[in-house]
């Protein structure tokens, strides 16, 4: 990816997720944290424990796509970096590295949703 690409990645539209859904480590089988916003790049996660930065993972996590809808996306993540936010919390930035095509549609469908709303 190039550096232009990445920043513009960066800039993607941020929407909260509502209920804060848990982000599953497929491979450990525990629970990361859980997704406080995403965009098409990437998410905020709160964190239960510190993550290694640069650590990929392989996880899981849904999506409520309304009208009682639900929607499981499965993906690989890279860890960007771990702070503490406003609140003293400890947050992480992480990359989408890899969506399968299906799991990826249900991102894009959910991300069009949260515009078509604000």
């Amino acid at each position: 990816m190039s550096r232009d690409l990445g920043r513009e990645a960066r800039r993607s539209r941020r929407h909260r997720l509502p209920g804060s859904p848990p982000v599953h480590d497929l491979l450990a089988e525990r629970v990361l944290g859980r997704a406080m916003d995403m965009s098409a790049g990437g998410l905020k996660l709160l964190l239960a424990e510190p993550l290694v930065e640069d650590t990929l993972y392989q996880v899981r996590f849904d999506l409520d796509m309304g009208q009682g809808r639900r929607a499981t996306i499965v993906a690989g993540l890279q860890v960007l970096d771990s702070r503490l936010d406003e609140n003293g919390l400890l947050c992480t930035g992480a990359r989408f590295i890899h969506l399968e095509g299906p799991h990826a549609r249900q991102l894009v469908q959910w991300l069009r949703l949260q515009a078509e709303q604000e």
